[in-house]
């Protein structure tokens, strides 16, 4: 089961109000809602844009993370970063969707594991499976 069908059955058996509780790193979010940001702004990351933003009663779309600022202009209510190490020193948020190409899944995932934060990353999870032990043993620490 992929993550779209996953929330499609949450939505069909009244599940997805309890999703936020599910993400937060301590068990609670503000306001009852995920903290989120997305990093890649590109195909996949706006079809996750989109969805998220059909449910604003659950997640609060807190920052934008892309190199191409053109890419963020559609959103101008929105905090834009071109930096993730910005982003990170500058915003509160429970959990980060990585929709970069898959080169960087596991620098921008372990970077994300360390400073404590839950991570979606897009298939495939990494280049190779040693960057997939890598990613795994950070989330084990």
């Amino acid at each position: 089961m992929n993550r779209r069908s996953f929330l499609k059955s949450c939505a069909a058996a009244g599940a997805l109000p309890l999703l936020p509780a599910c993400f937060s790193p301590k068990g609670y979010v503000a306001n009852g809602k995920v903290r989120l940001a997305l990093c890649g702004i590109g195909c996949q990351g706006l079809y996750d844009l989109k969805e998220c933003l059909k449910f604003p009663q659950l997640f609060e779309l807190v920052a934008l993370c892309d190199i191409r600022p053109e890419q963020m202009k559609p959103y101008p209510g929105k905090r834009c970063y071109a930096s993730l190490t910005e982003m990170l020193e500058q915003e509160e948020l429970d959990i980060l969707d990585i929709c970069l190409p898959t080169y960087l899944h596991c620098e921008y995932t372990t970077k994300m594991l360390r400073a404590g934060k839950h991570v979606l990353c897009e298939k495939p999870m990494a280049l190779n499976s040693a960057q997939c032990e890598e990613m795994l043993a950070v989330a084990k620490e």
